[in-house]
């Protein structure tokens, strides 16, 4: 398992550095702007988010893929985009969803866990309500943080530990930064 972890002794810093580089994202992922308790459009499912994600309430919610009936009731309490900007209406009466199911395979375990938990914790199990906010941001931040894993030890295979563990800080700071600026309105 060690070996595993660190691939060998000498790769040790680009390890740490990767482990304080996650706690980091982490901390900052859910305390500087937290979406998953925004409403409306800022929310962790909104815009093109919801457009992806909106498969999953689709099928295990409220059963309805072909004609997504319950598409503007939720968009009108969850505020999750201004208009059905995810759905074509098709001449047939049905409805289908703009975006592939890809993201939806993705979020899926996420999806489940938020619904297993929802209603126990006084929540509305509608596939939009916090648990399911949160859920999906922490998946994002999961598949983020496996995909950084996977590319630092692609990158140990062909450079320094030094130079690896200089890439990684470099790279997540600056993606910090940048979220920082455009959060506070600047251009980034």
């Amino acid at each position: 398992m060690l070996h595993f972890l660190l691939g060998s002794k000498s790769q040790l810093k680009s390890l740490l550095t990767f482990l304080i580089l996650a706690c980091g994202l982490t901390i900052f992922s859910l305390t500087y702007y937290p979406n998953y308790i925004q409403g409306g459009l800022e929310a962790t499912i909104s815009w093109d988010v919801s457009g992806y994600y909106w498969y999953l309430p689709a099928i295990f919610i409220y059963k309805d893929l072909k004609g997504l009936n319950f598409s503007d009731s939720i968009r009108n309490a969850n505020g999750c985009s201004p208009d059905n900007q995810q759905i074509t209406n098709l001449p047939n009466g049905s409805k289908v969803l703009k975006y592939s199911s890809g993201m939806a395979v993705q979020y899926l375990p996420f999806f489940l866990l938020a619904h297993l938990v929802a209603k126990p914790l006084g929540y509305l199990a509608d596939g939009f309500s916090t648990p399911y906010q949160l859920a999906i941001q922490l998946g994002a931040l999961k598949m983020c943080l496996l995909g950084l894993w996977y590319l630092r030890k692609l990158l140990l295979e062909y450079y320094k530990d030094r130079t690896v563990r200089r890439s990684q800080f470099s790279s997540d700071w600056h993606q910090v930064c940048k979220l920082c600026k455009h959060r506070c309105g600047h251009n980034a």
